[in-house]
């Protein structure tokens, strides 16, 4: 029987590695990132200046090659593996932005600001004034429309006392 010698590693190029991958080759593996991981990361710190995250990408993407090495299809779509492998660092780091979003308190100066005088108040500072406004001012919202006979209910009701009554009966 004769024996197959497999060519070297460095004699392949990364179409190659990554199909010797895809069958669990260790050896292809460390070669295929020995070769991209520098044009990699410098990618990624290009789009990123933090180093904690760009170093969990980089991990995160060549596990991702590890395990999903028998999904590349390559050159029978038309790609490359160089580029297989820069389009899941992207999504990575869209992954990573996304959960650094996520998890990130709003800054300081995106605090809402304080909350505008309601329109009532408003109205009611410039339109009454003296005791009676004083009076409205410590009202409760929700007792205003007693202030006004055609918002409050009460007024509206053909109850609301003897002989007042402003509804037709006929």
């Amino acid at each position: 029987m004769r024996s197959v010698r497999k060519a070297p590693p460095r004699a392949l190029d990364e179409e190659q590695l990554v199909r010797l991958v895809a069958k669990g080759d260790r050896t292809a593996f460390d070669e295929l990132y020995r070769r991209t991981a520098p044009w990699m990361a410098l990618r990624l710190r290009r789009r990123c200046a933090d180093e904690q995250i760009v170093a969990e990408v980089m991990q995160e993407t060549y596990l991702a090659v590890w395990r999903a090495a028998g999904a590349f299809v390559g050159s029978a779509a038309g790609g490359t593996a160089a580029g297989w492998l820069w389009t899941i660092a992207a999504r990575r780091l869209v992954d990573a932005f996304r959960r650094r979003a996520h998890h990130a308190e709003p800054p300081a100066a995106a605090a809402l600001p304080d909350a505008a005088p309601a329109a009532e108040d408003e109205a009611l500072a410039t339109t009454v004034g003296g005791d009676v406004g004083d009076a409205l001012r410590h009202l409760a919202p929700c007792r205003w429309c007693c202030c006004s006979p055609r918002s409050c209910p009460y007024w509206a009701s053909p109850h609301r006392g003897r002989g007042a009554s402003t509804r037709r009966t006929s």
